[in-house]
């Protein structure tokens, strides 16, 4: 993944690009997340990455 995607949308599996992004916070474990506009299924998802997939 490049610097201008955040990861892949859940719903559609659609690349999520950095410019989709609505919200970035930091969650309470410590790592970073962002809930972003997939343009691909139009729904608005946590976008998910090797770092979101783990337990």
């Amino acid at each position: 993944m490049d610097a201008s995607t955040v990861g892949q949308c859940p719903r559609c599996r659609a690349t999520v690009r950095q410019s989709w992004v609505i919200i970035e916070y930091e969650r309470t474990d410590g790592r970073q997340a962002a809930y972003a506009a997939c343009r691909q299924c139009e729904a608005v998802v946590r976008p998910r990455t090797a770092e979101t997939d783990l337990p």
